[in-house]
């Protein structure tokens, strides 16, 4: 309950907080409010979060101010379904302690119940912050869900409901997020292929399992490979291999041939001088570029360098490390239980019972590792790894003498978890609560309304336009890009009128940019003070 009231605190707080996945969802999810399903078929971003907040959308039909909350109140959602997945999954792992000694569970509940949570609380406000819009908060939820119902597999005297359940489970987790195709597929056929000697599952339910799992995937599955005009499951992972390991360039502009890189669809240049980027080709969204990258990349394919995946592999070892250190009595409590409780009569069933538990996280920590890791992608297989191992410990600490020790073990663990947490979510409330108000992509939309523009008009943007939320909120779309700033205020007042002409041709009316220098040349600017360090400039151009 207190991980609850934390994270809708969180949520609250960071209510207009954005971040560049989030604009994308709420384009793609504005869409499918407004009866255009078919833009959930997206190349890169799955379709199982924007058709939530989708649904929220066209519910309360708020107005573009109050999008982004909204955005948050689906994450809380998701928050309260991995907190409720979470229970499930500790129940189902006690119940499986319980069946395989049953005479100490009593102890063991005692020690691994604030041990679970406590752990739960500290990955999760750490590696899955509640104040950012993305759908991994659902994942992790899905991941706990998924691996309950295999344990209820494992454990005798389970019904065909269950499996049809894991089925059902599996496919949701792909519609959330395309890396949990293959992650579905791995724990399914760990279970599967397990020895008899290691592992007793009924293979032809599992045959079931499989038979929902891929009944689910399907339609989506032949969906993205229609609009990508290729067999796939989704464009995430290749698009990510190129960018993180053989250098793709983020911005698609030129043919790509200083990296090797095949680009289909290259965005077009209204000059070189200033570097000005026609975006009107895409098919949508407030930044074109991160609508569906998947368009602009759609015959990208993953080249193996040995040199280039080593140096992927190495940075993701390396952001591992620095998830292991930040949470350093996790490893450390676990280690002075291995010493501190002497091996029991349980003996090595219960590890290899459960082998695929704990191999099934690192496998996907491992996939993650290959191309690019990020705490919350990996959060929720976290979580279930560090429970599933202190579940262990406790299975051999039930019946273990010095249970004085191993409860001052378990008291320093969960405490100091629980401490980091609390930390964590009250750095989050201070932050938020010292943000603008009121926030400044409000300010922005407004201002951007001011000068004339209705919902669907384009703009110019001098600089990045991945974070340009105040366009989202006047529901307008950045139809040119500037992105070198810096050579774009070092135009003479000649070079400045060229490019008001180009853009104006191109049926730009408005150009806005951040933090205008001093130098730059004389221009009918309207300056807008967004923060004591922050400043827009809007720039009507001349009809």
């Amino acid at each position: 309950m207190r991980s609850l009231i934390c994270a809708g605190l969180l949520a609250f707080t960071d209510r207009h907080f954005m971040n560049p996945d989030g604009m994308s969802y709420l384009d793609i999810a504005l869409a499918a409010a407004n009866n255009q399903l078919s833009e959930l078929a997206n190349g890169y971003w799955s379709p199982g979060y924007p058709a939530l907040i989708g649904v929220a959308i066209w519910l309360f039909r708020p107005a573009p101010e109050q999008e982004f909350p909204i955005a948050h109140f689906v994450t809380f959602g998701a928050f309260a379904f991995a907190l409720w997945s979470f229970a499930f999954f500790v129940r189902n792992w006690r119940a499986a302690i319980s069946e395989m000694n049953a005479e100490g569970a009593a102890e063991t509940d005692r020690h691994f119940t604030p041990l679970a949570y406590s752990t739960f609380m500290y990955l999760t406000f750490t590696l899955l912050p509640v104040e950012l819009v993305c759908p991994d908060i659902w994942v992790s939820g899905l991941v706990y869900l998924v691996a309950s119902l295999a344990l209820r597999a494992v454990l005798p005297g389970v019904g065909w409901g269950n499996f049809v359940s894991l089925g059902l489970a599996l496919g949701a987790g792909y519609y959330f997020k395309e890396a949990m195709f293959p992650a579905g597929l791995t724990v399914w056929a760990m279970l599967f292929f397990s020895p008899r000697s290691l592992c007793t599952v009924s293979r032809p339910r599992l045959l079931l399992t499989l038979s929902v799992f891929l009944a689910i995937a399907t339609p989506l599955f032949v969906a993205v490979s229609v609009k990508s005009n290729r067999v796939t499951f989704g464009s995430a992972g290749r698009l990510n291999y190129g960018w993180f390991v053989n250098g793709l360039p983020s911005i698609p502009f030129g043919d790509g041939t200083e990296t090797g890189a095949l680009i289909e669809h290259p965005v077009p240049k209204l000059s070189d001088r200033p570097l000005m980027l026609d975006l009107s080709a895409s098919t949508g969204g407030t930044y074109p570029l991160w609508y569906d990258p998947s368009f602009w990349f759609r015959d990208q394919t993953p080249r193996f360098g040995l040199r280039a995946q080593m140096k992927a592999l190495w940075i993701g070892l390396k952001r591992y490390m620095k998830i292991l250190v930040s949470s350093a009595w996790l490893p450390l409590g676990a280690v002075a239980l291995i010493l501190w409780i002497p091996r029991s009569s349980v003996g090595p069933r219960p590890i290899r019972k459960f082998w695929w538990l704990f191999s099934w996280p690192l496998v996907v920590c491992a996939m993650y590792a290959l191309v690019w890791v990020e705490g919350r992608y990996v959060g929720g297989f976290l979580v279930v790894w560090w429970t599933a191992l202190y579940g262990l410990l406790m299975l051999r600490a039930g019946n273990a003498s010095g249970r004085s020790s191993i409860a001052w073990v378990v008291i320093c663990v969960a405490v100091l978890s629980c401490t980091a947490g609390l930390a964590r979510v009250a750095y989050g409330l201070a932050r938020a609560l010292n943000r603008p108000h009121p926030p400044e992509y409000q300010v922005v939309g407004a201002a951007l309304r001011q000068a004339g523009l209705s919902a669907g008009d384009r703009v110019a943007v001098v600089g990045p336009g991945i974070d340009f939320y105040g366009a989202r909120c006047a529901r307008v779309q950045i139809g040119v890009q500037i992105p070198f700033a810096q050579e774009f205020w070092r135009l003479s007042t000649e070079e400045l009128r060229m490019v008001w002409e180009r853009l104006h041709a191109a049926g730009i009316r408005v150009v806005v940019a951040k933090n205008r220098p001093e130098y730059a040349a004389p221009a009918a600017w309207r300056d807008i003070r967004l923060s004591a360090t922050s400043s827009l400039s809007i720039l009507l151009l001349p009809p």
